[in-house]
């Protein structure tokens, strides 16, 4: 059975409001409706038969819970939308219905997670909850694939419903051959990466990095966020209920004296480690290394997005943003442009371990092969210094400066401002010292609307534009220029809109189309002289680009591409 099969319920039919409502329900065959076999139909019967708590007045369901159900009852509608073989207009009608009724039920979920539940009924609705919002993005995500695909797919495999096309392009399922604790990871507690070698998951010798979905939520009260981090934590490091809650009785203890609006979270949390009594119980210190980790990873986070503002977004008290997501989307963003060789390969998946029937979603990376290019540009400035015959600039290739320059465009269209040279990878021929290739990595903070200063766009972006509109990197690749040239604001929007919010798309193809106006403008002053083909990267170009430089903070001349930059 796939992940959207289920055991057969009662009839649905056209008399029940949930069908009623679709105005796209095709009334001669309601029998189609019956056979639909979506977990999100479970969960919202779970959500309908689960109870609240309180009494009294409190007994009534809040109007977030009915934000929730009512937003469940229009997705479910749109599901069993009929869709025409053949007919892509109509595909893509339906599509933006259904997809906009789902990022509708994320935005409602996320608004009724922003509380923190007391009583045990309240705590197995925000269960409920947050399954329905991990479903809901898994759909989503799944259909987007679809409707991707649809004009290619042969005539049976063009769904007739909805949710007939979230069967055909289900996501990726991984099983693990051993349980995530038995294999090695990277990173620290709050980031940590699974690794995964060939052999590792059954029937495929897929490799990588499997990290969980990273969703940042902004927190006001930081009495709400540090029990929400406390949850988090006894994930990573199970204690006993009794200890829990003695950590929790302390925590208010704690929080009732601090001044709330200035306390360092990972501040509120290492509180915890002045616990002797608790301390001296091993798995406690566990848990209290775990909420450490966590509140230093949030403080870091917020601080990046909230003070120093990298993507330019405003969160607001218990709005959320997917920092997994924005890799996904600059790996599809690097496929459309034909530049997918400079992205580290990221996807949405569920990793499923041993004896487990549901899995984690999060994504899952290619290993980026080489060095990091920061410590490959030390290494020849160290043997420059000592007399060694290292010169960086004669083993830079010409496939590392299209890949270089190729990069540098894909960040500019992206909005990535977080990309030094620990963020990119170098591959070296082990027998020639050439360098030969470049990947990018750790794209959590692209797709933002960050501002441009003195050419640094964020933190650590370059713009690849004079201020009169013209390109300032000295060429560009033929072929991806081509690419460029051929996408259209409807794609764009189809291609990511299950993975940021509209606004973040909307920046992008403004990015985008300067790009395309830049191109056309080259193109008719400059002919070919301007965009290369694969071979015609050579010593010259290097030349050319290493003379490239602007002028950044303080009127210090910085290196304006990505190859001057790895020179100086």
């Amino acid at each position: 059975m796939g992940i959207f099969s289920r055991k057969k319920k009662e009839d649905k039919t056209a008399a029940d409001p949930v069908w009623q409502e679709n105005p796209l329900f095709e009334q001669e065959e309601p029998q189609r409706i019956s056979t639909v076999n979506v977990p999100m139909r479970d969960l919202y019967d779970e959500l309908s038969a689960s109870k609240k708590g309180g009494s009294g007045l409190f007994k009534k369901n809040s109007d977030k819970y009915n934000e929730v159900s009512d937003s469940m009852v229009r997705v479910l509608s749109l599901l069993a939308s009929p869709l025409k073989k053949n007919d892509y207009e109509s595909t893509k009608e339906v599509a933006r219905q259904v997809t906009d009724s789902y990022q509708n039920l994320v935005s409602k979920c996320d608004r009724y997670l922003n509380r923190y539940a007391f009583s045990d009924r309240g705590k197995a609705r925000q269960d409920i909850v947050e399954k329905i919002k991990a479903q809901a993005m898994e759909d989503q995500l799944t259909l987007t694939t679809y409707w991707g695909q649809y004009q290619t797919l042969p005539a049976s495999e063009q769904a007739s419903n909805v949710w007939q096309a979230v069967e055909i392009a289900r996501r990726k399922k991984f099983y693990m051959k051993k349980a995530d604790s038995e294999h090695s990871h990277v990173g620290g507690l709050a980031s940590r990466l699974t690794v995964l070698k060939e052999g590792d998951l059954e029937n495929t010798d897929t490799s990588g990095f499997f990290k969980d979905a990273e969703i940042f939520t902004y927190y006001e009260d930081k009495e709400v966020l540090i029990f929400k981090l406390m949850e988090k934590a006894l994930k990573l490091s199970p204690i006993s209920d009794s200890l829990y809650e003695k950590a929790k009785e302390k925590m208010l203890s704690c929080t009732s004296s601090w001044d709330l609006t200035n306390a360092s979270i990972q501040s509120l949390a290492g509180a915890l480690k002045n616990m002797d009594e608790m301390l001296t119980v091993p798995e406690f210190s566990s848990y209290v290394n775990s909420l450490c980790a966590l509140a230093d990873s949030y403080d870091i986070t917020s601080y990046n997005i909230r003070t120093k503002g990298l993507l330019n977004v405003n969160l607001q008290d218990g709005e959320s943003i997917n920092l997994t997501n924005r890799n996904v989307a600059t790996s599809r963003m690097a496929d459309l442009l034909g530049a997918g060789d400079v992205i580290a390969r990221s996807e949405t998946v569920e990793m499923v371990e041993p004896g487990k029937a549901t899995g984690r979603v999060g994504n899952l990376m290619q290993k980026a092969e080489g060095k990091a290019a920061a410590a490959i540009a030390e290494r020849y400035k160290n043997k420059t210094a000592s007399s060694d015959s290292g010169d960086i600039s004669q083993k830079i290739t010409g496939n590392l400066q299209r890949q270089l320059t190729n990069l540098q465009v894909l960040d500019y269209i992206t909005g990535q401002i977080d990309r030094h040279t620990n963020n990119y990878f170098i591959q070296e021929d082990e027998s020639t010292g050439m360098l030969t290739g470049a990947t990018g990595i750790d794209n959590d903070f692209s797709f933002g609307d960050a501002f441009q200063l003195n050419n640094i766009i964020g933190q650590n972006g370059i713009s690849i534009f004079n201020d009169d509109g013209t390109f300032h990197i000295p060429h560009m690749d033929a072929a991806m220029a081509d690419r460029i040239l051929a996408v259209n604001k409807e794609q764009l929007f189809f291609l990511l809109g299950d993975l940021l919010d509209p606004s973040a798309i909307e920046n992008a193809w403004k990015r985008l189309a300067q790009v395309q106006t830049a191109i056309k403008k080259e193109k008719e002053e400059s002919g070919s002289h301007f965009f290369l083909q694969n071979q015609e990267w050579n010593a010259e170009t290097l030349e050319e680009f290493k003379n490239t430089t602007v002028t950044g903070m303080f009127n210090k001349k910085i290196g304006g591409t990505y190859v001057s930059r790895l020179l100086l």
